[in-house]
Formats: C-alpha cells, sequence, structure tokens
C-alpha cells in the first residue's frame, strides 16, 4: 500500500470519526473558509478559525477545495500574462558553430530568429529576432526573452518595428537546438 494509500484512508477514518476538538462544535461558514482559503488569508484568520479548521476533517475539505479552485484561477491568471509563447528548433543543415549566419523559424510560424556571426570577432554575434505577418504590430513595443537550450538568455529587449535585436559574446555557448520566445504582453520585465 503506498503512502497516498494510507493517507487517504486515515483522512476518511479522521472524517467519518466526526472528531473536533473545538467548544463551538459548530462548522465554519462558506464565507469564512474561501476568506481563509485566500491569498496569504490563513495567516490573518483568528486563533478559533484556525484551531476549528485544524480539528475539524469537513472544513478542512471545503476549504482545501477553495483553496484548490482560488490556485487554478490564479494559474490561469498568470498562463495569460505571457499569452505569446513558441519554440523552434535547429534545423537537421544548420550548424550552430558556423560562422554562417543562422534564420531559424519558430513553431507557430510567427517569429524567426537569426544569429548573425561577426567575421572580425568569431565569438561575438548578433541576435535578432522578427515578428512575422499580423503580429507585428499586435506585439510592439512588448517585451521579449528567448532562451537556449540550456535556458541561457539570449535575448531580453523590447519588440520595436517588429524587431529585436542584441548583440551577444561568447556565441559558441549558445545552444540552438531548441530554442524559446516569451513575449510578455504586460510589458513587465522577468
Amino acid at each position: 500500500m503506498s503512502c497516498a494509500e494510507d493517507l487517504q484512508q486515515s483522512l476518511t477514518a479522521w472524517k467519518q470519526s466526526g472528531f473536533i476538538n473545538d467548544s463551538s462544535n459548530e462548522h465554519l461558514d462558506d464565507d469564512t473558509l474561501y476568506q481563509l482559503a485566500s491569498e496569504n488569508s490563513i495567516t490573518s484568520g483568528d486563533e478559533q478559525q484556525k484551531q476549528h479548521l485544524s480539528c475539524c476533517p469537513i472544513c478542512l475539505e471545503t476549504w482545501a477545495n477553495w483553496r484548490k479552485a482560488i490556485s487554478v484561477t490564479q494559474s490561469s491568471e498568470q498562463q495569460q500574462q505571457h499569452s505569446t509563447m513558441s519554440y523552434g528548433m535547429l534545423e537537421a543543415a544548420a550548424d550552430n558553430n558556423s560562422q554562417q549566419p543562422l534564420n531559424l523559424h519558430s513553431h507557430c510560424g510567427s517569429f524567426n530568429l537569426g544569429l548573425f556571426p561577426d567575421r572580425e570577432h568569431p565569438e561575438s554575434a548578433l541576435v535578432t529576432l522578427k515578428v512575422i505577418g499580423d503580429n507585428s504590430e499586435q506585439l510592439e513595443g512588448q517585451q521579449v526573452t528567448v532562451r537556449d537550450n540550456n535556458g541561457k538568455i539570449i535575448l531580453s529587449c523590447s519588440i520595436q518595428d517588429g524587431r529585436a535585436a542584441r548583440r551577444i559574446d561568447q556565441r559558441s555557448s549558445i545552444d540552438l537546438s531548441q530554442w524559446t520566445v516569451v513575449v510578455d504582453t504586460d510589458g513587465d520585465d522577468e
């Protein structure tokens, strides 16, 4: 039997026994449980509410359900903040360490990532990101972050005239076998 199954059986037995070590012997109402489930609100609840919540399996289950619902809502709001995301991969014929320019297309087809080596300084290069199609006007002025396969940020700036660009050093440390693009539609820095 797994630990999760043991825990589930123990919680079920606790709930069925109805043990409440509370002088009021009344359950907390839904409004109170919702308030206690809100972000950081458990710390602001009074001691009697927290004591009841810790001893009453019925209220604890309702509180947990509210907590889950609130966290799902918060996570979907956070996902909407970064509503433009894509990725790309290095094509088979391309070579990451070549002195030739690279032009890589994102999976969604909305971005072109360019890597243009400096012929005079082999470890330096210009990284560009071009927004393709109708998204160009929509993403104007937004903060964009491009990461390589190792999670290293290779470009982080705002989109101007449908493009973003930056000069980088240590070009050979960049792994573009897979890369990601995140556009912060709120304009906040990461």
